[in-house]
């Protein structure tokens, strides 16, 4: 388990306290054990966590993470891709909508912390998740009886006209 100080101002020595619940009925009674407990110093600029995406439509999602400088920079390309270490997207709030996506496809992303003063965080990822198809509307036709489509219809198919097959006149 790792837990942030940072959000807390230290100025003198600190106390850790271990709190067990055995829980009723519990075969145990005394048994714990603790081992390699250490507080360090923790980076100058901690990594971002928590990297998701919402929202994600055909063209668009929202990229989320949680970070602590508020700042954040972005690699982002298509899933599988071999990060550069360059931002695609620079100074960047959670959540960022990215757009320009296409439909059907998959797609991965990278964050760091922006801490400033050149102070970067390590870059964390991937996180990868897919755009939806795209929907695919045909028209309205009221025109339809027991024995033949309406105009909106027409008998055929590409590359070999069939009987059996029809389009749709968009």
């Amino acid at each position: 388990v790792i837990a942030s100080l940072v959000p807390y101002t230290i100025t003198g020595d600190i106390q850790l306290r271990f709190v067990v619940d055995k829980g009723p009925g519990s075969p145990f009674y005394d048994d714990l054990i603790i081992d390699d407990v250490t507080v360090d110093e923790g980076p100058t600029c901690p990594n971002p966590a928590g990297l998701g995406a919402t929202n994600i439509t055909t063209s668009s999602a929202d990229l989320t993470w949680v970070s602590v400088s508020g700042l954040s920079d972005i690699e982002f390309g298509a899933a599988g891709f071999t990060p550069t270490g360059i931002p695609t997207d620079v100074g960047k709030t959670s959540p960022y909508t990215k757009g320009g996506l296409s439909a059907s496809s998959s797609y991965s992303f990278y964050v760091r912390d922006n801490c400033g003063g050149g102070d970067y965080s390590d870059w964390v990822g991937p996180y990868t998740f897919d755009t939806p198809c795209d929907a695919f509307t045909l028209p309205y036709c009221n025109s339809f009886d027991a024995t033949t489509f309406p105009l909106c219809w027409t008998q055929g198919y590409a590359p070999a006209v069939t009987s059996d097959r029809w389009n749709v006149n968009t």
